[in-house]
């Protein structure tokens, strides 16, 4: 049972709580980049949190931690194969780190009502899936494993709403948030299909080894 938990990117606090309610007596270091989720998620009351603002991709916190997770967070950061090597680097020895990710797909319908509309989305850029393969700590044991899932909603601005609600409706680095009449178009237009959203996601799991090293069989000539 893991006694000390780092979180990135914990937003609004949902996988926060399911940490506090699987582990109840860990202590949990939630960490965001933004002041407002952060503020949003301490109105939880997570019992044993920690709430602290901080840049995944620069962590200031102090190890070890025996689990480091992030929910849906890798899709924010530039250089997230770099990021999975700082993280586990403050993993105790046999630690788990465990984060999810956006993949290349996601939102497809959302983009084709945008294109029917004469619209550009701002939706982000996500990687595609052979990209992630990479995003791996170096000597740690474990994968990337992928899954499509369709979520529906009652109509197109509920699924808006859901997208601010969890703070994950950042557009694109220099792109503007559609304005207001473009935005009930599209939202219609989603309406029309179904108001159904497929979400391309990826998971992926690593266990730090308990001693650094390798260990080489079958040599031959060296």
């Amino acid at each position: 049972k893991p006694t000390r938990i780092l979180e990135i990117g914990c937003g609004t606090g949902l996988l926060t709580e399911l940490l506090a309610r699987n582990w109840p007596e860990a202590q949990i270091v939630a960490t965001d980049f933004a002041p407002q989720m952060l503020e949003r998620a301490s109105r939880r009351a997570i019992p044993r949190t920690e709430f602290k603002l901080m840049d995944a991709a620069n962590p200031t916190v102090e190890g070890p931690f025996d689990v480091v997770c992030g929910n849906l967070v890798m899709q924010w950061l530039e250089q997230p194969e770099q990021v999975m090597e700082r993280l586990g680097g403050l993993l105790a020895p046999g630690g788990v780190l465990a984060v999810s990710t956006l993949l290349d797909g996601t939102f497809a319908e959302w983009k084709a009502a945008c294109a029917s509309e004469g619209v550009q989305p701002a939706t982000p850029h996500y990687p595609q899936a052979g990209q992630i393969q990479a995003w791996t700590p170096w000597l740690f044991a474990g994968l990337w494993e992928s899954e499509s899932c369709v979520q529906a909603f009652g109509s197109g601005l509920e699924f808006v709403r859901h997208l601010k609600a969890t703070g994950a409706s950042v557009p694109q680095a220099g792109r503007k948030p559609m304005g207001a009449a473009a935005l009930r178009r599209v939202a219609r237009r989603l309406d029309h299909s179904g108001a159904a959203i497929t979400w391309q996601l990826a998971y992926g799991c690593f266990r730090k080894p308990l001693v650094a090293g390798v260990f080489v069989t079958g040599t031959d000539t060296g």
